[in-house]
């Protein structure tokens, strides 16, 4: 029998059986497994923090959990729950959550024992001053297994397990016995027996001295009901359960005032879009279990603790407010947005959809199209090179010509700088300039069309396409243009031998840790990203009509919100270039520089960049005196010339600055 499994005794190997009391009567037969729900419990300084590092899981097979329990314990976090269920014909699926391990204290944890392994394992946790937080018993191919994890018992509490089969009327029994010793439950099962409905309770000294409820064998009314009164009246969601359309919870009082939520979820699409919305709003997942409802479905069950103070900030709802007005006033299919100030988010979150076909609602971990304010991206990049020579020989003053040869004799003034400040006079799309000669402009037409439709591995791939045009402007002269990313993209790539993928990638996601921040590649399936959108009635489009890897920081960088915001955060802090004031303070041209519209706000120094492209309406905005940055993404292009973006990132920025 595989097990998921992981000890950390000295002298035991890592996924030897290391895990502890005695085992009363088993069930004779046990049904589908239920979700036993659990909790650590106290000192709630240690497994209550107003805010911690958490993760949760959910229908992993065994392989992925065992690796997920080791994860856990060599990045220092410690399993609150873990889920162990046999639905879907018999088929094991694990699941959990876990949060950082404030006090480095040892647990073990073990999903699939039987129910003689489970005694041994017990006995031995008991040993080893271990306590049980959560028991699972369950039935597979046969056969009565049990999963549990235990933590080190440091503060020497006493603790307390029922027998696995309780009657109903054995559960009030015993739970009245141990609520008249002060005791606390942190672990409450349901599950399905050959004789019917039966329970089983893990108690635990209450030195805090919380007070409590515990309620079996209500109906789903009755419970949404009991949930709801509780919640009104000071306590909080701890547990809940299901068995053969039975349900109970478990509720503690709520002694920090922090707010919790708890959700019962029908479907998958259900559950990932309350997941996300739940964390966009700042809580951590405490429970993740599910249970076969009654219409025979497995349905969702989870509770959450708020984690930080984005739920609290004094400007949440007024912001709400104005991202959902934007949004009722244009029809906009799905906003994300994300607000930080010092390096910490007091905002980010998803309204509408990001899939509206298949019900997926847009949150702040999408990824979506930033259109043109890929180009505050090059720029930044341009100038981290730039601070390096040791590492690369370029200089923002460099000829464009030093980098890349066979350009016309017009390119002779062309600095990067000029390319990255739109200064460069490369031509921009032929839709977008004036012509003289027919031939030449149907030929840049051409030009422009196969770019919008080839994906480009790089985007030097395609700079044969324009390189020979000739320039539109005199050098200096400000002219707007996605093809002069498209060069400094090219030359950057001569300078490093890397595309501009790889340079996004390597020199600024990965170091600053822009996991959601890549080179636009619509056929990669591990992307997250939103659908993309256009016209009055949102009809979704297909974006390989106008792709932008001829020119990646022209307009094909893809980013969440956050990690928008997150790149002006670094960029303002000195994180990426070592003088970031030279973009808005010493560069030769005052109102664009570096892919940024440079201007004020209140006496304060205010950046900006806008981006509109099919499917996408983006804004960023930065204050870098005040480390203040507003990122707003949308998943479709503005249908005016406003831009909805810019009209939500600018009100926010009002309330602040």
């Amino acid at each position: 029998m595989v097990r998921a499994a992981l000890g950390t005794h000295a002298g035991m190997t890592r996924l030897q059986l290391l895990v502890a009391v005695c085992v009363a009567a088993l069930l004779a037969a046990v049904g589908a497994a239920a979700p036993a729900t659990a909790h650590p419990g106290q000192p709630s300084a240690v497994f209550d923090p107003n805010e911690v590092s958490w993760y949760s899981y959910h229908d992993k097979d065994i392989a992925e959990f065992d690796a997920i329990l080791l994860d856990w314990w060599d990045r220092g976090f410690l399993p609150v729950d873990i889920e162990v269920d046999a639905f879907d014909g018999g088929k094991l699926s694990f699941g959990g959550a876990a949060q950082r391990n404030l006090d480095g204290r040892d647990w073990m944890a073990d999903t699939v024992m039987t129910t003689a392994e489970y005694a041994t394992a017990n006995a031995a946790a008991v040993k080893r001053g271990l306590r049980l937080v959560d028991r699972e018993v369950y039935a597979y191919q046969g056969t009565t297994y049990v999963g549990a994890v235990w933590v080190a018992n440091l503060e020497g509490l006493g603790w307390y397990t029922s027998k696995f089969a309780m009657t109903l009327a054995e559960l009030n029994t015993f739970v009245a016995e141990h609520r008249q010793r002060g005791r606390l439950p942190i672990d409450f099962d349901i599950h399905s027996a050959s004789g019917g409905t039966r329970y089983s309770v893990v108690m635990l000294d209450n030195p805090e001295g919380l007070d409590w409820r515990l309620r079996a064998d209500l109906t789903y009314a009755q419970f949404l009901a009991v949930d709801d009164t509780y919640g009104s009246t000071g306590f909080r969601t701890i547990s809940l359960d299901s068995a053969s359309n039975v349900f109970g919870g478990l509720w503690w009082e709520n002694a920090n005032g922090r707010t919790w939520a708890s959700r019962i979820l029908k479907t998958e699409t259900d559950y990932g879009n309350s997941w996300h919305s739940l964390a966009d709003l700042g809580l951590r997942q405490i429970f993740n279990g599910r249970y076969v409802g009654a219409d025979g479905k497995v349905h969702h069950m989870t509770t959450w603790r708020q984690n930080d103070d984005r739920y609290n900030w004094d400007l949440r709802i007024p912001v709400d407010n104005i991202v959902k007005d934007q949004m009722d006033d244009d029809a906009i299919p799905g906003v994300s947005v994300a607000v930080m100030r010092d390096g910490e988010f007091l905002y980010k979150r998803g309204w509408g959809y990001a899939d509206i076909g298949n019900g997926i609602l847009m949150d702040s971990e999408h990824v979506l199209r930033t259109a043109s304010v890929s180009k505050a991206v090059g720029g930044a990049l341009l100038l981290k090179l730039a601070d390096h020579p040791e590492l690369w020989d370029l200089d923002v003053n460099d000829p464009v010509n030093t980098w890349i040869d066979g350009l016309a004799d017009d390119y002779d003034p062309v600095t990067l700088e000029m390319l990255a400040s739109n200064r460069g006079c490369v031509r921009w799309y032929a839709s977008k300039e004036t012509y003289t000669d027919p031939a030449e402009q149907q030929a840049q037409q051409d030009a422009d069309a196969e770019m919008a439709t080839t994906r480009y591995e790089s985007d030097a791939d395609a700079f044969g396409l324009y390189s020979g045009d000739p320039l539109v402007c005199v050098p200096g002269t400000y002219h707007y243009s996605t093809q002069a990313s498209g060069a400094l993209g090219r030359a950057m790539q001569a300078a490093t031998g890397q595309t501009s993928a790889q340079l996004l990638e390597n020199e600024l996601a990965e170091p600053l840790g822009l996991e959601e921040m890549v080179g636009e590649n619509l056929d990669d399936p591990s992307i997250r990203a939103a659908k993309a959108y256009a016209g009055a009635t949102n009809t979704e489009l297909d974006l390989h009509s106008s792709q932008k890897t001829f020119a990646l920081f022209g307009g094909g960088v893809w980013s969440s919100a956050g990690d928008l915001a997150k790149f002006a955060h670094a960029l303002g802090t000195g994180q990426i270039v070592d003088d970031p004031d030279y973009i808005w303070t010493g560069t030769p041209w005052t109102n664009y520089a570096y892919g940024w519209s440079l201007g004020s706000q209140n006496g304060q120094v205010k950046i900006t960049k806008d981006g509109k492209a099919d499917g996408a309406d983006a804004y960023l905005i930065a204050y870098p005196d005040e480390d203040i940055q507003i990122a707003v993404l949308i998943n479709r292009e503005e249908l005016t010339k406003n831009s909805s973006a810019k009209a939500i990132a600018e009100a926010i920025g009002a309330m602040l600055v």
